[in-house]
């Protein structure tokens, strides 16, 4: 016996049920990078910054498609531009608060073996000043890395100091002169070596407090290395030397702090990420890093995408 044909009636539910669908929930969140990157280079640059907030996609593609070198408070939003550098550099630094007439900015384009060239400009000026000051540098080995030998630059007094394949140079502002400042060398105590064909990174820091200059090694899983610059030569700091000193380091960046006393014989190194809710410190005090985890790469904690900012003291005022 046949089997009943279906009524139109039941065919019409089947195919209503398999037509409908869960409603779209479409999020600018679930766009492209490529997209997003090109909807980022049609904004102007203040726009560009307050998109980059939104998300960590958007502020990726927000960076990959600005090239100016700008002033920027992330409390106040205000935005000072700057004139574009034709050159590229390896580190910039900036004497003074922007918002000040006497700011200069110091830029280090190029390390050579016999030349060094830098840039100068002040919020203002419509080009950078590039110099080429022709120095013979001894201690320069012949496969130079510029990313791992020199440090961030630092200002002290009219100077902007770098310390270079083990020696500490600076730039004079007023005087417009780079030279060699004349204290003992201090090579990285950490070599920079091949193992299994592969570099070991390392990292130099320079810091200023107060007008007195340090530097700190890190390298793999070993201690950071802290010394203070003396009169003629550079004095290795122990645990009873630091008297409670907090060191922040980064990438583009080094604060030094008296007054943290809960935080005191500290390194701290800038974490960037996602779920990484606290910072990677060495302590001198208990001689060991927290979390204790063995660090096989200076990168993972102090990535090119990071610094520390020192907040204002009326910080509540900007939320």
């Amino acid at each position: 016996m046949a089997s009943p044909s279906p009524s139109p009636s039941t065919v019409g539910r089947k195919r209503s049920k398999i037509l409908i669908k869960e409603p779209l929930n479409p999020s600018f969140a679930d766009l492209t990078s490529c997209l997003l990157e090109v909807i980022m280079s049609h904004l102007v640059l203040k726009d560009n910054i307050r998109a980059s907030v939104a998300c960590t996609s958007w502020l990726e593609a927000a960076v990959s498609v600005s090239n100016d070198v700008f002033f920027f408070n992330p409390f106040s939003r205000e935005l000072i531009s700057l004139p574009k550098c034709e050159l590229p550099f390896w580190e910039i630094a900036f004497s003074c608060p922007p918002t000040l007439d006497t700011c200069v900015l110091f830029a280090l384009n190029r390390v050579m073996t016999h030349n060094v060239t830098l840039s100068t400009c002040r919020p203002g000026a419509t080009e950078w000043i590039t110099e080429e000051f022709p120095y013979d540098f001894e201690d320069l080995p012949s496969d130079y890395d510029q990313r791992y030998m020199h440090s961030k630059l630092v200002y002290v007094n009219d100077r902007f100091y770098c310390y270079i394949a083990g020696s500490l140079y600076y730039f004079h502002q007023s005087l417009r002169t780079w030279n060699f400042h004349y204290a003992y060398t201090l090579p990285c105590p950490y070599l920079h070596y091949k193992q299994q064909c592969e570099f070991v990174e390392k990292a130099v820091f320079l810091a200023e407090k107060e007008g007195e200059i340090f530097v700190v090694f890190t390298s793999g899983h070993e201690k950071p290395m802290v010394y203070k610059l003396g009169f003629f030569e550079w004095e290795e700091m122990s645990k009873p030397e630091l008297d409670g000193l907090t060191i922040f380091v980064s990438f583009y960046n080094s604060e030094v702090r008296r007054d943290l006393p809960w935080m005191r014989n500290n390194v701290y190194f800038s974490r960037f990420g996602y779920n990484r809710k606290y910072c990677v410190s060495y302590s001198f005090d208990e001689s060991k890093y927290i979390p204790p985890k063995v660090w096989q790469n200076w990168l993972q904690y102090c990535p090119t995408n990071s610094l520390w900012i020192d907040p204002p003291k009326n910080v509540l005022d900007y939320l």
